[in-house]
């Protein structure tokens, strides 16, 4: 995922607490402290994200395991792993990073067969 994709998924994110905090009036005072500080770190996020230079992608993993399949993006900066997208200095990236199409990789706690690099 480039960076003016992730800036339109963290600013959808933003958007969508925002109007999930300001319908609900009966939501609770925990609740309201928590989806403030999740707006914050957000928006922090955001403000990182459109500061910092292009991203610049190492490599992209393509991962199978039965049904599920999923795309890990090894980056130089700007992290989001919650996207699958990771450092060049994560253990997994470094596992990733030497590894080969067909070889099997675990990630969290799964067995995946790398089926596609593009590096």
């Amino acid at each position: 995922m480039n960076k003016k994709a992730r800036i339109k998924k963290l600013k959808s994110k933003i958007a969508k607490l925002q109007e999930e905090s300001g319908d609900d009036i009966l939501m609770s005072l925990r609740e309201a402290v928590q989806t403030e500080d999740m707006l914050n770190i957000m928006q922090k996020q955001l403000k990182d994200l459109e500061e910092s230079e292009e991203d610049e992608v190492i490599a992209v993993f393509t991962l199978k395991a039965d049904s599920e399949e999923i795309t890990i993006e090894i980056v130089n900066n700007n992290p989001d792993p919650s996207n699958l997208i990771i450092t060049a200095e994560s253990p997994l990236s470094k596992n990733l990073l030497k590894s080969e199409i067909g070889d099997i990789v675990n990630f969290r706690g799964k067995d995946y067969e790398i089926i596609e690099i593009d590096r």
